[in-house]
């Protein structure tokens, strides 16, 4: 998948966005900014989360630079194309290289790939004006940085990486489409086989399975399950089983290169309380509300408050929330900006072709448990195309 991958037409993203804001250097940490602007996941930076384990350095002219440690640098080479790389030594012997035989420390030190990341931007422009990931960024690492460029010369890039990351790429388009698609089986497959006795344990397993079933290049697939009362939610499965009439909301989406899906299906194992089918019905009518208002040009904010409204007026007078719907795309956290929400700070707050948009209505309930109507659009430029077509009843899928 890497392999179709378009490496320019991201890094010339990244650059309009920067010239847009002034900026001569990106210093990117994150691993998932990482991947967006290299198309290369860190396994090192991905399970430690150590700030500096691997950098990608983005400039005003030439390719992105992607510095990393000796171990992984195979794998780049295999799966990264038009980058330029820079390795340093960890603790690990590679017969071959060009440091065997010197001493190699217990743990890197992150100033060393800092360094090299300052030097390939200050060889060009002395007194560079460089965006970082300033919110997660190591005080360490921060005061380098502002001792060896000055703290007036960093800026936090996060609108940058927020406006060209909105608006998706062919490629990115086509890994969405595929994760919604295999998530809406995988989702399916398993309430088929949900009945009551089942563990939380068990339901989590049958959904990862059909998801990684169909498909060999999904490397995930996460849900968040609601069974019953018990809304919340949790990293560890817990230790509770589906009782008969109990309402289950699976919530997430399979993986893929590092783009998740984010989709949601609420139904009944057995017979529902009227109340929950209240419940159901003003969220399912939210969401046809939303529905029907989406298309390119059209503001966040209206959408919101009519999907937001519409389940008040249905009998719901306290319902709020913060936002009806996210963009989706190689966050860890699979949420991401823009949101569909009142926001006017936000970098986009209108619906723009090109973007990949996850609908939500959830609500949540101490007595009848947790509820989710989600579906994933591409807004296109005379229109939408949904990827998935959410259940409108709670009696799925045995109707």
């Amino acid at each position: 998948m890497l392999e179709n991958r378009n490496q320019l037409e991201i890094e010339q993203k990244l650059k309009r966005e920067m010239e847009r804001e002034g900026l001569d250097a990106l210093i990117l940490t994150e691993p998932e900014t990482i991947l967006y602007a290299s198309g290369f996941a860190s396994h090192f930076l991905y399970d430690s989360r150590r700030i500096g384990t691997t950098l990608a350095v983005v400039r005003k002219e030439g390719p992105v630079i992607l510095i990393l440690n000796e171990i992984e640098k195979q794998t780049a080479e295999n799966q990264c194309k038009d980058i330029k790389m820079e390795t340093y030594p960890v603790w690990i012997y590679i017969d071959g290289v060009e440091d065997d035989g010197l001493e190699k420390p217990s743990q890197p030190d992150m100033m060393v790939p800092v360094k090299i990341a300052l030097d390939f931007i200050t060889e060009r422009t002395a007194e560079a004006k460089i965006g970082v990931q300033s919110p997660s960024i190591p005080h360490d690492i921060w005061d380098f940085l502002s001792n060896c460029t000055g703290v007036g010369s960093l800026y936090n890039c996060e609108k940058v990486l927020n406006r060209a990351r909105a608006i998706k790429t062919d490629w990115e388009i086509g890994l969405l489409r595929r994760t919604a698609k295999i998530t809406e089986t995988a989702m399916l497959e398993t309430a088929y086989c949900i009945v009551p006795g089942m563990s939380e344990k068990e339901i989590l397993s049958i959904y990862r399975n059909a998801a990684f079933s169909q498909d060999l290049d999904v490397i995930g697939a996460y849900t968040v399950s609601g069974i019953g009362a018990e809304y919340s939610i949790v990293q560890i499965p817990r230790n509770i089983s589906v009782k008969e009439n109990d309402i289950i909301r699976l919530d997430g989406g399979a993986n893929i290169c590092g783009y998740q899906a984010d989709i949601a299906r609420t139904f009944v194992v057995g017979k529902p309380a009227d109340k929950a089918v209240q419940i159901f019905d003003a969220l399912y009518r939210a969401f046809d509300t939303g529905r029907s208002m989406i298309g390119p040009g059209v503001p966040f904010e209206p959408v919101f408050h009519a999907m937001q409204d519409t389940v008040r007026k249905s009998g719901f007078e306290k319902y709020t929330r913060g936002h009806c719907g996210h963009s989706v795309g190689c966050n860890i956290f699979v949420e991401e900006r823009p949101f569909v929400a009142p926001d006017e700070e936000q970098e986009f707050t209108a619906f723009m072709p090109g973007m990949v948009m996850s609908i939500e209505v959830p609500f949540y309930s101490a007595v009848y448990g947790a509820f989710n109507i989600e579906d994933t659009v591409l807004i296109t430029e005379n229109g939408c195309e949904w990827f998935t077509t959410v259940n409108d009843s709670l009696f799925w899928p045995r109707h």
